[in-house]
């Protein structure tokens, strides 16, 4: 678990597990499985182990290398996980918590709004190298050296779905990336026994993918061999994120592991604005949506100009909902959502 926080200014990429910006209060504890390693920060060592560490970053420095701002201890216990980043989180309260009761209040609303403008502006302005995950490697260090990492893949090893991606493979560019993201699907109908219920659905499933992959190249354009890609926190939802009693958020609480360098294209307007699924997003329900959109958009544009940049983005999002665009990068993130986005929301403004 990493966190965002709206008082700091190191808080992109791998500085959002920087220790510098947490206090005595805060405990910060990394661990790693493929190396019975557990990492703490160095400003919680000891005075040995702090000195140890500083003559270490000199050697580094003039070997013209970084070296990360933890300590290395072994550890006997907690070895079947991964890796753990615990914080203890004192500023807020989980925006969920307070959801239900004040989700139609446009002050609040307004306030939210604009903090997440904020982060996807800030994260957007840091361009990555290449389109995959970050990785601990045995010294501390985070690289994004992994493949895309996000619910898809979660999904598929919760299930023992076999990955048609190799655990190194990281991606240059966009319009070989995202035809993979969709390739999911086929490896999901192949070898989940309960893919398909029955024909109708067989019929519905086959048919929605047919359409999506026929109607990429309509959405998607050669910008995407631009390489634009930026940090990525997919899993931004109401108990991921603190706000104080405004709406103005303290704190963005990610899961890790679902944050990945993506596409900017992919980047998108939360689904969960008036708190219905995404497969919930049409009919009568579509319009209000559509209000929540465009405030949304409102509040992206107002810190666009507050920071004195263009508007590309704001723009590209208000293109996403006339294009279609948007419904398809939602259904290309769904698990089995993707064949109701399809012919509920996409088919009747494509095709």
């Amino acid at each position: 678990m990493s966190h965002y926080s709206n008082s700091s200014t190191a808080r992109h990429g791998i500085d959002s597990l920087d220790p510098k910006r947490y206090t005595s209060s805060h405990l910060l504890c990394l661990c790693s499985l493929l190396t019975s390693t557990q990492f703490s920060s160095v400003e919680n060592e000891s005075w040995l182990n702090w000195t140890i560490w500083h003559v270490h970053r000199a050697i580094a420095w003039f070997q013209g290398s970084t070296l990360p701002r933890f300590v290395g201890h072994n550890r006997a216990t907690l070895q079947h996980l991964g890796y753990l980043l615990i914080e203890y989180v004192e500023d807020g309260v989980m925006l969920s918590s307070s959801w239900n009761d004040h989700c139609e209040e446009s002050e609040k609303n307004k306030n939210l709004y604009s903090s997440i403008a904020k982060i996807m502006l800030d994260l957007g302005g840091i361009k990555q190298p290449r389109i995959g995950s970050w990785t601990m490697n045995d010294d501390g260090n985070i690289t994004l050296t992994n493949r895309p990492f996000h619910d898809l893949t979660a999904f598929w090893n919760r299930h023992n779905i076999p990955l048609h991606l190799p655990r190194g493979m990281t991606y240059s560019s966009a319009d070989s990336f995202l035809p993979d993201l969709l390739a999911y699907q086929d490896v999901r109908m192949e070898h989940q026994p309960n893919s398909i219920l029955d024909r109708d659905d067989g019929v519905s499933q086959l048919s929605a993918l047919v359409g999506l992959r026929a109607i990429f190249p309509r959405l998607f354009n050669a910008r995407l061999n631009r390489g634009h890609f930026v940090m990525n926190f997919t899993d931004m939802h109401q108990s991921n994120i603190f706000v104080d009693k405004d709406w103005n958020i303290t704190r963005l609480i990610i899961d890790l592991e679902f944050a990945y360098s993506a596409p900017i294209e992919l980047v998108h307007v939360p689904a969960w604005l008036t708190g219905r699924g995404v497969d919930q997003l049409y009919g009568q329900n579509e319009e209000p949506f559509k209000l929540r959109y465009d405030a949304f958009v409102e509040a992206v544009a107002d810190q666009e100009k507050e920071k004195q940049q263009s508007d590309a983005f704001s723009q590209r999002l208000r293109e996403d909902w006339t294009s279609g665009r948007y419904w398809y990068v939602l259904a290309l993130d769904s698990i089995n959502a993707y064949p109701s986005i399809f012919n509920r929301n996409l088919r009747p403004q494509i095709i």
